[in-house]
């Protein structure tokens, strides 16, 4: 009978993940992974069969971990204090979590993501976008919600960039960034 598989030990290859592919990129091998997890290669392919299936996991986890610091905030106020909420929590987690967020930037733009994973990311921050596309003056200039998004996503990760560089002034770089994005919006 086959042994049953350690919430530890997966966590422990999940965050060896993370951890290889903010340093080496998303190039880095499964033997790298196993390394920095402490494990050999085969344990890895015990709780994941491919590196697509490691990298697939890892982006719904952090994807997941992420969103969950947003919940509540779309609840009260107007739209802009709503924004501002759901702001202020995901660059929160991105600065305090600076190796998961470079890690979850990676990984959006992998070729090996699912279109599932792609999906469950997508519907994880939709209310968020949902939100934005409703206060979006873009649809009078012919803006498209993909390219108002795009925008969006560069001041954000500057914003992020940013908070996590200069802590002692990720107060002021989190709400100058809010207020970058909701010009952009308007």
């Amino acid at each position: 009978m086959a042994r049953p598989k350690s919430d530890d030990k997966r966590n422990s290859i999940l965050a060896a993940c993370q951890a290889v592919i903010v340093r080496d990129g998303l190039s880095a091998t499964t033997a790298d992974i196993a390394k920095e997890a402490g494990i050999a290669t085969g344990s890895l392919f015990t709780y994941f069969p491919t590196k697509a299936d490691l990298l697939n996991e890892l982006y719904v986890v952090l994807k997941s971990e992420m969103t969950a610091e947003l919940a509540g905030a779309l609840t009260g106020g107007d739209d802009k204090e709503k924004l501002r909420r759901a702001w202020n929590a995901w660059t929160g987690w991105a600065a305090a979590n600076a190796g998961k967020h470079q890690a979850l930037e990676l990984l959006r733009t992998s070729d090996q993501l699912t279109d599932r994973s792609r999906e469950f990311g997508e519907a994880a921050v939709r209310p968020v976008f949902d939100l934005i596309s409703l206060n979006a003056a873009g649809k009078a200039t012919g803006i498209t919600p993909g390219f108002l998004f795009e925008l969006i996503n560069v001041v954000s990760i500057a914003t992020m960039d940013n908070m996590a560089s200069y802590p002692d002034r990720a107060v002021e770089y989190r709400d100058a960034g809010f207020e970058a994005m909701w010009r952009i919006i308007q």
